[in-house]
């Protein structure tokens, strides 16, 4: 899918809760903190 209309879950660090939390990713303008799986987030974040 284009134009930002994707429909995929994918995963965010919350520095509040310390955890890795899923959110609906639309395909562009994303930033750093999204990652395609909650392994891959938890990898790179937690413990961090």
């Amino acid at each position: 899918m284009g134009g930002c209309s994707a429909f995929n879950i994918n995963y965010y660090y919350n520095r509040f809760t310390g955890e890795c939390h899923e959110f609906i990713f639309g395909g562009c303008l994303g930033n750093n903190n999204n990652f395609e799986t909650l392994e891959e987030c938890q990898e790179f974040c937690e413990g961090n």
